[in-house]
């Protein structure tokens, strides 16, 4: 269960540097981020995608929902309710609960068009 809350976690945190538009999406997963700025150089990346989450949903234009229903690997399951757009933020939880697809641990998944 530890495990499972750990990989949205990093999930999350992966996603907000993204989504943040620092580093593009092909190599966000492999670059080593600093936590000060004044150590990044950003001269040989070019921004490619940018949202500033207005609104109370998802720009459908260039997100979608990812996998709702049972999740392939463990335990849990992916919802659309679990993402939602809040005060300029994206917000993607995870919580214990009841829904259509059964009980337990759901989170939200989204990816780009």
């Amino acid at each position: 269960m530890k495990r499972t809350l750990k990989r949205a976690l990093a999930l999350t945190v992966l996603l907000s540097v993204c989504i943040a538009g620092v580093f593009n999406l092909a190599s966000c997963g492999y670059t080593r981020v600093s936590s000060q700025k004044s150590d990044l150089n950003l001269d040989d990346y070019m921004l490619v995608m940018y949202d500033e989450f207005e609104g109370d949903s998802l720009n459908s234009y260039l997100w979608e929902y990812r996998d709702s229903g049972k999740r392939k690997q463990g335990e849990g399951y992916y919802h659309p309710d679990q993402v939602s757009v809040e005060n300029g933020k994206l917000v993607i939880t995870a919580e214990h609960r009841s829904s259509e697809y059964g009980e337990g641990w759901h989170s939200g998944q989204i990816r780009l068009k």
